[in-house]
């Protein structure tokens, strides 16, 4: 309408009230007051009794501010609809999650539909190392329509012009927002993004701790540890597999310095297939302010000899007695985390004893103000102080919190580690998919002369469970 109007096709508008042009008061008095002027358009809002012809209507601005005040209050209502049903456990979302459909006869709650197994099977391929690209086209190979293609048959609109050209091509976009859905781990997310008002509809993302999270609600297609690994190799964005089929360690090495992933090289070497090398050093060598003083230069053979000598002890170990095996885990992992969870767990106790008697002593010295004891000044000055202390009790428990959760973690992922390392008890040599299924990150640090001998230290961090070389 705008272009027709300003090409002289339209000379008069006509509309129900002003509320059906705009209910956005700067943008609606913009087109009253100057675009319809400036283009000789009459305009006229039934309703209102509002008609250009007749000269302005002082009342016209007024009217475009209750409508906005009216649209932002139906906003701010649904919005808290909205947030009330979610912490009901409803569901908030149009279409459910590919794999999923709302159950009969309860649209609240989500059941698994025959397209599961496609969600179970891009997790498995993510967690073997594959990047977004390389399971869609997996999923191509294996003749898989696309969620969009899946659901506009399922309702019959194969012929409809928008119907999808590519209707087995999946977008690594496509791939990646499957992939990074929590709604997988069988916990129902709601508000993930949120618009930052009722005038535009672009979304933010919400703090997690502000995400209204329901755990249990639905079955799980993949276990919230495994969702947590797939996030990791999701953030690694490095060139595809099948271009560098002997870098089995993709996004995985890291240097111990400066905590960047080392860059593999490929070697001319008859002897060596490829190097690791820190980037940063590369780079910055010749800065002062350079945090790598050495290359953490490693070759693929010395690391993958390494590794399987590792994983070769490991599994040995939980074949000879898998429940002395997992023991001896727990004791690794108790030796050095267990008294410091133990610590921060006395700490909290303190910290909380301490809360106690902030809030105590600011509630005295209120009724002492009150009754004139101390001044205002003096309970000024002291309340701030004693605000201050709380405060930093606060940030101190929530630290005391993370550290105690990340142990209570780790010694619930034993017994998950040991029954998958015991899958691998004939192996003889490592490949992508072993590797990228067994370990969380590897650490190179730099070489070392003691006593005429080249030392370099590695540290190889498994899932659920992390370092557990006693001699790395």
């Amino acid at each position: 309408m705008i272009q027709d109007i300003e090409i002289g096709k339209i000379g008069t508008v006509i509309v129900k009230d002003l509320s059906r042009l705009g209910r956005e008061y700067l943008q609606t008095g913009y087109y009253t007051e100057i675009f319809f002027p400036q283009n000789d358009v009459r305009f006229i809002a039934v309703n209102d009794g509002v008609d250009s012809d007749n000269g302005d209507n002082e009342f016209a601005p007024f009217k475009n501010i209750i409508n906005e005040w009216y649209a932002k209050d139906c906003s701010r209502k649904i919005k808290t609809a909205l947030h009330t049903k979610a912490r009901n456990g409803g569901l908030i979302m149009g279409k459910a999650p590919f794999g999923y459909d709302k159950a009969e006869g309860n649209v609240h709650r989500l059941v698994p539909n025959e397209n599961a197994e496609v969600v179970k099977l891009m997790f498995q391929l993510a967690l073997e190392g594959m990047s977004c690209h390389l399971i869609g086209k997996e999923l191509e190979r294996r003749k898989i329509m696309i969620p969009k293609a899946q659901y506009m048959t399922s309702q019959g609109l194969q012929d409809a012009p928008n119907f999808p050209k590519h209707k087995y091509v999946w977008g690594r976009r496509s791939v990646h927002k499957i992939l990074s859905n929590p709604v997988y781990t069988g916990d129902m997310v709601c508000l993930r993004r949120i618009r930052k008002n009722f005038k535009t509809k672009q979304s933010v993302e919400v703090p997690k701790e502000e995400q209204v999270i329901i755990p249990n609600a639905h079955e799980a297609f993949v276990s919230h540890a495994d969702f947590e690994m797939v996030q990791k190799r999701l953030e690694t964005k490095q060139r595809d597999y099948h271009l560098n089929p002997d870098n089995i360690f993709r996004g995985l090495v890291f240097c111990s310095d400066c905590n960047c992933r080392l860059a593999y090289q490929r070697s001319t070497s008859k002897t060596i297939k490829g190097t690791y090398r820190c980037p940063a050093h590369i780079r910055y060598r010749s800065s002062e302010n350079s945090t790598c003083k050495t290359s953490h230069y490693i070759t693929l053979e010395q690391l993958t000899k390494t590794l399987l000598s590792d994983v070769q002890m490991n599994v040995r170990l939980a074949a000879e007695d898998r429940e002395k095996y997992a023991e001896h885990l727990r004791k690794l992992s108790e030796s050095g985390k267990n008294s410091e969870a133990a610590l921060c767990k006395q700490k909290s106790e303190k910290a909380n004893k301490r809360l106690y008697e902030i809030d105590a002593i600011l509630q005295k010295m209120y009724e002492d103000r009150v009754f004139g004891v101390i001044s205002d000044e003096r309970y000024i000055a002291m309340s701030k102080k004693l605000e201050a202390e709380q405060a930093e009790l606060k940030n101190q428990l929530s630290e005391y919190a993370a550290i105690v959760e990340e142990y209570e973690k780790k010694a619930k992922g034993i017994d998950d580690f040991v029954e998958l390392i015991s899958q691998y008890e004939n192996i003889t040599e490592l490949d992508h998919e072993i590797v990228h299924m067994l370990i969380d990150k590897i650490v190179v640090f730099g070489r070392e002369k003691s006593n005429k001998e080249t030392i370099q230290r590695v540290e190889i961090y498994y899932r659920f469970v992390g370092n557990i070389s006693t001699n790395s």
